[in-house]
Parts: C-alpha cells; sequence; structure tokens
C-alpha cells in the first residue's frame, strides 16, 4: 500500500466522521443534511482514489476509476446545492434550478462512465486518475459552480448583522474555498503531458479545510434547530433585551442583544451579573419575587437599565415569574428600550402644550364638528357664543349656534369632502348665542381627522363690533353722499314749491316717516301755511292757518323738538291731530327777516327717532333753508326782471311811437312847407329874371334841396315807410343799398325760407338791431365788405350781420361799455331778450365779427 492510497484511505474516513457529526447534532437541518451528503460524496471520490492507488489490476483499479468517476462529476452540482442552502433565499424557480443543475452532472457522469473526461493513468507510482479529451468542459462548469458557491457565501456575510452568524460564515468561507482555489490552481497548472494524479498535500488541505468548516457549524450550533437555538433568535430578532433571573437576583440566561446594549464583556459569565447591576429600581423586581407568591401574572412597569459603561436609558419591562412547584425559581426580564418613545413622548406633550396654550389664549373660538355634533370647544368660543362652560356648550347641536338666516350655507354634510380641504375661508355670517342674541362672525373651515374619522375644524372670530363699525361707516358714507347730493340738488333749484317737495321727499327717506311737510311762518302776517306736504290722508288747506304761541316759540328757540301722542293737541297741533299722527318731530330753521320754517316728519305709531336721524333732519333743515332763501331771492329777481322786461318794451315801444310820429310831422309838416317854400321860390326867381339876384336865388333852392333830402332821409330813418308797408325782407335789402352807396361799404342782404311777416314790434327791433350794427361796422369795423342773412326754420327765425373787418376783444368792449354807459350792445341785447331770443358776438382782432340773433317760432305773424 503506498501513501497516496493511506492518505486517500484516511481522508475518506475523516470526511464522513465530519458529516456524521454535523448530521447527528441536528439530523432535521437542511444545512445539515446537505452537508452529509456533501461529505459522503467527497469521501467517496477519496475511497475510490484509494481503491486506484491501492490495486495494480487495471481492472480492478478501473473499477473504481468508475466510483470516483461519479463522485467527481456530481461533485459541482452537490458543492453548489449546499450553497444555495445554507445561503437560505431561495428563488421562486428552486425545483427547475435544481433539475438543470443536477441534469449536468449525470451528462458528465455519463460522459465520464465512457471514458471521456477521465481515464486510468499508470506510472512508476502506481495507477492514478487522468484527464480525457472533454475533460476541459467539465473543468469550466466546476470552476463556474465553485464560484458561485463561494459568491453565495460572501453574499450572506455582507448582509449578516450578527456577528457569531458573520463568523460562522467566514470561517465555512475559508473551509472551503482554500481548498477548492488551491486544486483548481494546480489543476490549471498541469502541464499537458506530465502525470495528473492528485498530489497528497492536496487531500491534506481538502480535509483540514473541511474539519474547519466543520467545527464551525458545530461550534456556533447555528444550523442546529433546538428550542434554545430558535428561542434566542426570535428574541434577538424581536428588538428586545432579554435576560433570564434566579431566586437571588443573577442571571442564568441572556440574549446576545441584551449583551451588546448593555455592554457586558464577553469574558464575563452571566452568572456573575446581578440584577444590582443593570437594573436602578432593583427594589421593585425584589417586590414582583415577593408578590410572586400569590400572583403569577406578567408585571408590566418602566425601569431605567444601567449599561456596564454607566449609562441610563428608560425601557418597559415585562417580569413574568418562573414558577415550579407553586414556588418562584426566576424572573424573565422581558425590556425594550423607550427612550425614543419618551422622547417622543416629551415633544408630543410639548407639541401638545403649545397647542393648547395657542388655542386656549386665542381670541378666536375654536370648534370641532363631527356628525353635526361638536367634539371639542375652546374657552373662546364658549365665551363669543356665551355658555357657562365647555361641558355646556358640547351639550348643544352646531345648528344651535347659527342663526336661521345663514342655516342655508350649512345645508347638507359638511364632512363630505378630502381631508385638509378647506370650506370656509374668511366667509361671514351670523350666529345665535345662548341668549339668543345674533352676533357677525367671520369664519375658516377645513376638513380634518378626528379620532380616525373626518370632521370640520372651524375658527371663529367675533366680528360684530367690527361689523357695527363698519355699517355705522357706511352709513356716514350715506349720509355724506346723500348731504352733498341734496347740495347738488338744492343748488341748482330755483322753484319753490319743487324745492320744498324735494325736502320732505329727503326727510322720509332718512326716516321712512309716514307723514312729511314744511311749515313757512311768516311772523310779519302772524301767519302759517303748509307746503310740500306728503303721506296726508286728509286735504289740508292751503290757506294761512293763523299763528300761535306754540309755533312762534318754537320757531325762536330753534331746536329740534320731538313730541309724543300725549303733547299733540288740536289747538297746537291740529294736522297732527286729524292724521292721527302719534309721534312728531319738529326741525325749524330761519329764512330771513319774519320769514321762517318748520320741517315736520310724522309717524302714526311709537317711533324714536335715533341721534343719527336727529342730525340729519337738523342739517336738512339748515340747508333747507338756504336754498328757500335762495328760492325767495331768485323770485324775487325774476319779478322784477319780468317788471324791467316790461318797462324795456314799453320804452321801445314808446320810442317807435315817438319816432313814427316826429317821421310823419317832418313828412307831412315840414316837408310840405319847405315844397312850398321852394316853389315861392321859383316863382320870385321867374318874376325877376336874371343877374346877381338870380344866383342867389339858385342858392337858396340848393340849400331847400338839400334841407329836403336830409329831412326825408330823417323821416325814413325814424321809420322807414317801406318796413311799414312790405315788411322787413324788403325793408333790410332797402337799408343795405342805402348804406352801401352812402359809407361804400358792399354789404351784401340774403333772405332764406322766410314767407311771412312778423310781428310789428319785432320787425322794428330787428331792423333796429341791423340799423346799429351797420352804424357800429361803419365808425369802427373798417371793413370792406359786410353780409346781412335773415334765416328761417321750423325752430324760429337766425339773423347773422358779419363783416371783414378788424374785429374786436369781445368781452374787454364789454367791460369797457359797462364803465362808460355805452347802450349800443346793450339795446341790441335787451331787443332780442324781449323776444324770448338771444343775441350771441363772435368777434377777435383781426378777424372781423359775427353777430347772430335768434328769436323762437312765436314770432311770426301771417300776412295782413
Amino acid at each position: 500500500m503506498n501513501a497516496e492510497a493511506i492518505v486517500s484511505l484516511a481522508a475518506t474516513a475523516l470526511v464522513i466522521s465530519f458529516g456524521g457529526a454535523v448530521f447527528l447534532a441536528n439530523p432535521r437541518s437542511s444545512v445539515g443534511r446537505m452537508w452529509f451528503f456533501f461529505t459522503v460524496l467527497l469521501a467517496a471520490w477519496a475511497f475510490g482514489d484509494f481503491g486506484i492507488h491501492l490495486h495494480d489490476s487495471p481492472a480492478a483499479a478501473s473499477s473504481f476509476l468508475a466510483l470516483v468517476s461519479i463522485a467527481f462529476t456530481f461533485f459541482p452540482s452537490v458543492f453548489l446545492h449546499f450553497c444555495l442552502v445554507f445561503y437560505g433565499r431561495w428563488p421562486e424557480t428552486r425545483v427547475p434550478i435544481l433539475v438543470a443543475l443536477y441534469l449536468v452532472g449525470a451528462v458528465f457522469a455519463a460522459f465520464a462512465l465512457h471514458g471521456y473526461l477521465f481515464k486510468l493513468e499508470y506510472s512508476s507510482l502506481g495507477h492514478a486518475m487522468g484527464h480525457g479529451e472533454g475533460y476541459e468542459y467539465f473543468q469550466a462548469w466546476m470552476i463556474l459552480c465553485v464560484a458561485t458557491g463561494l459568491a453565495l457565501f460572501v453574499v450572506k456575510y455582507t448582509k449578516t448583522q450578527s456577528k457569531p452568524e458573520r463568523s460562522q460564515v467566514l470561517h465555512l468561507l475559508l473551509g472551503l474555498a482554500v481548498p477548492a482555489l488551491v486544486a483548481i490552481g494546480l489543476d490549471l497548472s498541469a502541464l499537458p503531458d506530465a502525470f495528473p494524479a492528485q498530489p497528497v498535500h492536496t487531500v491534506v488541505l481538502c480535509v483540514l479545510g473541511i474539519g474547519v468548516a466543520t467545527r464551525a457549524l458545530l461550534r456556533m450550533r447555528s444550523l442546529s434547530p433546538t428550542q434554545e437555538v430558535i428561542a434566542g433568535r426570535v428574541l434577538d430578532s424581536a428588538g428586545d433585551f432579554v435576560c433570564v433571573i434566579n431566586r437571588e437576583g443573577y442571571i442564568t440566561f441572556a440574549t446576545e442583544l441584551f449583551r451588546e446594549t448593555l455592554a457586558v464583556p464577553r469574558d464575563r459569565t452571566w452568572g456573575a451579573v446581578h440584577v444590582k447591576d443593570f437594573v436602578v429600581e432593583h427594589e421593585r423586581v425584589y417586590d414582583v419575587f415577593t408578590d410572586a407568591q400569590t400572583d403569577t401574572a406578567p408585571r408590566i412597569q418602566e425601569l431605567h437599565y444601567r449599561t456596564m459603561t454607566g449609562r441610563e436609558f428608560p425601557v418597559s419591562v415585562a417580569m413574568t415569574p418562573m414558577v415550579e412547584n407553586s414556588r418562584p425559581r426566576g424572573l424573565i426580564l422581558i425590556a425594550r428600550d423607550i427612550s425614543d418613545r419618551r422622547e417622543l413622548a416629551r415633544l408630543v406633550e410639548e407639541s401638545q402644550e403649545k397647542y393648547r396654550n395657542i388655542v386656549e389664549s386665542s381670541l378666536d373660538g375654536f370648534v370641532v364638528i363631527q356628525d353635526s355634533n361638536l367634539a371639542f370647544v375652546n374657552e373662546s368660543a364658549v365665551r363669543i357664543f356665551e355658555y357657562r362652560s365647555a361641558e355646556d356648550m358640547l351639550a348643544v347641536s352646531f345648528d344651535d349656534m347659527i342663526a336661521p338666516g345663514s342655516k342655508a350655507f350649512f345645508g347638507g354634510d359638511l364632512q363630505n369632502g378630502t381631508i385638509g380641504q378647506d370650506i370656509f375661508k374668511n366667509y361671514e355670517m351670523k350666529g345665535l348665542t345662548r341668549t339668543g342674541r345674533i352676533i357677525d362672525l367671520e369664519i375658516n373651515a377645513r376638513i380634518i381627522r378626528w379620532n380616525g374619522k373626518p370632521a370640520v375644524l372651524s375658527s371663529f372670530r367675533d366680528i360684530t363690533e367690527r361689523k357695527a363699525l363698519e355699517r355705522e361707516q357706511a352709513r356716514w358714507f350715506w349720509e355724506q353722499e346723500s348731504l352733498t347730493a341734496i347740495d347738488r340738488q338744492l343748488v341748482t333749484m330755483v322753484d319753490l314749491e319743487e324745492l320744498l317737495n324735494l325736502v320732505t321727499r329727503h326727510a322720509r327717506a332718512f326716516t321712512r316717516a309716514e307723514f312729511s311737510g314744511v311749515l313757512m311762518v311768516n311772523e310779519e302776517q302772524q301767519s302759517y301755511v303748509w307746503r310740500g306736504v306728503w303721506g296726508n290722508r286728509h286735504v289740508i288747506p292751503e290757506t294761512p292757518f293763523p299763528l300761535s304761541d306754540f309755533y312762534g316759540n318754537l320757531v325762536k328757540k330753534g331746536d329740534p323738538v320731538v313730541f309724543s301722542a300725549a303733547q299733540l293737541t288740536a289747538d297746537h297741533f291740529p294736522v297732527a291731530v286729524d292724521e292721527g299722527l302719534l309721534t312728531v318731530a319738529a326741525f325749524p330753521f330761519s329764512i330771513k327777516k319774519n320769514l321762517s320754517g318748520i320741517v315736520v316728519i310724522g309717524f302714526r305709531k311709537e317711533h324714536k327717532l335715533k341721534d343719527r336721524e336727529l342730525r340729519l333732519l337738523s342739517c336738512l333743515a339748515g340747508k333747507s333753508a338756504i336754498a328757500i332763501a335762495n328760492a325767495e331771492l331768485y323770485e324775487d329777481l325774476r319779478e322784477r326782471e319780468q317788471q324791467l322786461e316790461k318797462l324795456t318794451s314799453a320804452r321801445v315801444a314808446s320810442q317807435e311811437d315817438e319816432r313814427r310820429r316826429i317821421a310823419r310831422e317832418i313828412h307831412d309838416g315840414l316837408g310840405q312847407m319847405l315844397t312850398a317854400i321852394k316853389f315861392n321860390v321859383e316863382v320870385l326867381e321867374d318874376a325877376i329874371g336874371r343877374g346877381e339876384a338870380e344866383k342867389k336865388l339858385e342858392e337858396i333852392k340848393l340849400l331847400l334841396d338839400n334841407v329836403m333830402a336830409e329831412a326825408r332821409e330823417i323821416s325814413y330813418d325814424l321809420m322807414p315807410s317801406v318796413l311799414e308797408d312790405f315788411g322787413l325782407s324788403p325793408a333790410l335789402q332797402l337799408l343795405c343799398e342805402t348804406f352801401s352807396r352812402r359809407m361804400n361799404i358792399a354789404v351784401k342782404f340774403q333772405s332764406h325760407a322766410v314767407s311771412r311777416r312778423f310781428d310789428r314790434s319785432l320787425e322794428v327791433n330787428l331792423y333796429r338791431t341791423v340799423q346799429e350794427a351797420l352804424n357800429n361796422i361803419a365808425k369802427h369795423a373798417q371793413a370792406a365788405t359786410a353780409d346781412v342773412q335773415l334765416l328761417g326754420s321750423d325752430r324760429g327765425t337766425r339773423m347773422i350781420i358779419e363783416d371783414d373787418g378788424k374785429g374786436f376783444n369781445v368781452a374787454e368792449v364789454a367791460r369797457e361799455a359797462r364803465a362808460e354807459g355805452g347802450i349800443g350792445i346793450v339795446s341790441m341785447r335787451e331787443r332780442a331778450v324781449s323776444f324770448g331770443g338771444t343775441l350771441t358776438i363772435e368777434s377777435s382782432p383781426g378777424k372781423g365779427t359775427t353777430i347772430v340773433v335768434d328769436i323762437p317760432e312765436a314770432g311770426k305773424v301771417p300776412h295782413g
């Protein structure tokens, strides 16, 4: 028997013993079973190698070669299978992977039995297993399986958190990887012609590696699913610090997590660690021992553990007595670090405290509404809704806190929405307090989760005072706008009756009175009269009433007075009694000397006037005084203007009559006398004959002709006969022609759509206006041409006088005329105004002058 055979036989025995030891330690472990199967395969390989080296007969060696070939070809598949089982994470395609794995091994085994992979070699040392033609393919398959298996060990090592398990994986990896890598390295480095026998030291190295791996499996017992191991793993994975103490308080068992957390050195046995060493409140642990004689139920308490380095931390400990024969034998302490929970609880408590401070100290009311009921209210909400306590408020429905006018906006289920959705944002509504008082609220509402169910978080802000101020401000603005509007209306009104109606209408608008009117008091005549009455049920006479001391005193004091039904008598206020007024307010005002007024409003029910209403009506009365005084002045002015117009018309008519008389006397009297004188002179001329006397008579005749022509012209200017006989258009035509010849100014007259005669006085005034305008052109304009147009239309008659003269500043000339007493322009304007017309002058220096006279249609009369 050579050395190689002895080594192979020894290897066979050792590998079988290693596998059996692991299998017998835990026969139910899949890892143990695979390890045993793996070692049996290695033992078969080693035993076959022993048989090859032992026999010199080729036939006997060949029989052992078949055993070695089968064992060696299945080695990669079994190795990878073991690595997968040890890795512990199988994919869903587990069965197909194993079938494929062993199918490849079977294929290589079939090739090996036919001598394709291995062959028997002989040397001086004896027989050995050599490489066949297809060994390179098997070699590649073996390298792939070994590399994959070792890679699985590396991955498991990196993912394992437990130090013991990491140590186990590392020992297994070293025990399997070192011999496998050495053997593969030698196999790859063998020369083609060299004898590929397995070196003795390689076999020894493989056996040592298997031994190291076996020691790791047996020493750590991690593959043995005993109750103790399983319990330790479960307890470690649960994250609790578990230990068992005996009656003396010493630890008899503890998990690895307990040792690591409390920093217990590994060289210190558990029996040397007392409960006093790691439990700060150890007396409470002893109390559980004492109570365990009568009560074996678990106790849960919060204690403090102390590490071996002195650090203390809070734990929640479940202490369960171990009782044997009704006597406590020890305690199981299952602790969990609650430092994070304590810190979280502290933060939550601080947050809740801040929340409580914010919510309770807020001036806004906060309520949580769930299923139409109040689930939470703060103190401000209790105060806003005037409840005695939060409990009283929580007892009512949210619907009872909403005013009737705002309930329509809260119809339906407010909780139908997504969490975080805003329902109301700065929404204004009316609330209802416990006492029934309606308040103004500003509400914000959002859907939240309250006790696991949707709810509505609402914040209320009492804005009653703000809304009252806003309403007061709005009323103030309305009052100012109303008073401003009244000022504008009063300023434009000059009709007294319309003005008084306006005053009473605004008095009603300010107070919603059922009766209003104005008393116009005439102290000089000792009477008063009702004007602008509204809301009366009986006819109030327009005739004056006698003035009593009641009204006189009211006017003299000048202060507003409110009368109740008891103060309203038939003697003092007969109209109020007849109208059935129960409340009357009087606001006196002074217009001018001996003339005053009283704005009166009345109600047919008891009514208390507000300060605002009294203030507004007093202001209205004051404004009415000014407006009525202006209306009175306007009435006086209008009467005076009417009188002045009548006087002006009378003066103009008188002037025209006087002119007509003078013209007639000149024409009829003076003209005939001058004609007679001329006739006598001509007779005398014939009698005297020629000579010096005849020359003098010629001069006398020439003078008489001039005097007669001047007399005719004066007569025509005073009253042109053509105007009397033929009307305005022919008279103006003749006037323009005569003016052109006399003044050497081209004057053109045009008449359009004037087919009827005008009123005689109107024709005279229009004629005089044109006459005055032409005289001004001759005196001042320095014009070369002028136009006179007489235009008719449905609206009336327009007369236009234009010239191309030097023009003038209208405003400046008007001032000079007023200062110097000029009456030319004034006279023309008065003539137009006397017939309801207007006179407009448009002129500027260097641009000529245009005078426009507009007379309404009433000035026309039919011919004849």
